[in-house]
């Protein structure tokens, strides 16, 4: 190589190495801003915390009092399909954030339901399953086919994935859902008692979850994140009740159910607490530019 061929490519190498310093050290600068963006961000809403806290715990408070525990027993099945509704439309259209497609559809229609499944969709999916429902679920899927999702619980937000009811159709064991979430959670199993086991309510505790249920057990919703809502069949009460599970990553386990009603208020309950929650948010942003729910 000649000398003045080897002098262009060692002026090449070094202007080469010098724009990569340079778009690194912009690279650290723009990491760096947005850190300090964060701090920012995060300082403000500690100041604004401090200043406010009284008031929004009262507000959170005065939002959690709402409940339904034990309504359907008291007034019945289809007094609370229409509660249920009318709450949910209610806070839907004084809601401060956009809706997306799906609160649109449920404010339009007045309704968090569909149309009943037939008698043969019913019989349909208890002789696929081999299994008999139980009469909480017979009751609602004779009004309804599914619930409507009130929030969008999904990381994909792709249609059909949503975390709700879905139509008994599509009912199945939980290993032909997602065989790989059940191998997870059955790889080791620590036994457990039924006085740990048999408690309900905000009593029990989560993590002490009989993960061999696992292995047959009834996805009634879509495995949405690792979340979903199960059918029990292990567990049958008195009264023909089957157990149903709340089983979700905000949990370290599943939340459990005496009944598919107990399930239902559950999340009537958590839908309204949400949706008021988020527009409490959203005041706190109009008010003093930050919102407090992460």
């Amino acid at each position: 190589m000649n000398p003045r061929r080897r002098t262009l490519l060692k002026s090449a190498a070094a202007l080469l190495a010098a724009l990569g310093a340079g778009a690194y050290a912009l690279h650290r600068q723009q990491l760096s801003d947005a850190q300090q963006a964060r701090l920012d961000k995060a300082r403000q809403q500690q100041a604004i915390w401090a200043a406010h806290q009284d008031e929004w715990n009262a507000r959170v408070a005065a939002i959690q009092r709402f409940s339904v525990d034990g309504m359907i027993a008291r007034d019945g099945l289809d007094t609370f399909m229409r509660y249920w509704s009318a709450q949910v439309v209610q806070r839907l259209r004084r809601l401060r954030t956009p809706l997306d497609a799906l609160q649109q559809e449920i404010v339009h229609s007045g309704s968090l339901f569909y149309p009943p499944a037939s008698a043969g969709d019913i019989a349909a999916v208890q002789d696929r399953l081999q299994l008999r429902l139980p009469p909480g679920m017979l009751a609602l899927l004779a009004r309804s086919d599914g619930i409507k999702d009130v929030i969008d619980c999904c990381s994909s937000h792709d249609p059909g994935s949503e975390l709700t009811l879905q139509h008994c159709a599509r009912f199945d064991w939980l290993h032909r859902v997602n065989k790989e979430l059940v191998d997870i959670w059955t790889r080791q199993r620590d036994p457990v008692p039924d006085s740990d086991y048999n408690v309900y309510g905000p009593q029990q505790a989560p993590e002490l979850l009989r993960v061999e249920y696992l292995q047959r057990i009834v996805a009634i919703s879509n495995v949405v994140d690792g979340g979903v809502y199960l059918l029990n069949p292990h567990i049958v009460f008195p009264d023909g009740e089957m157990e149903v599970w709340d089983f979700s990553p905000k949990y370290p386990g599943a939340v459990r159910y005496r009944s598919l009603y107990a399930l239902l208020e559950a999340v009537c309950r958590d839908d309204c607490h949400n949706l008021e929650l988020w527009d409490l948010d959203a005041e706190w942003q109009q008010k003093y530019g930050v919102g407090m729910v992460q």
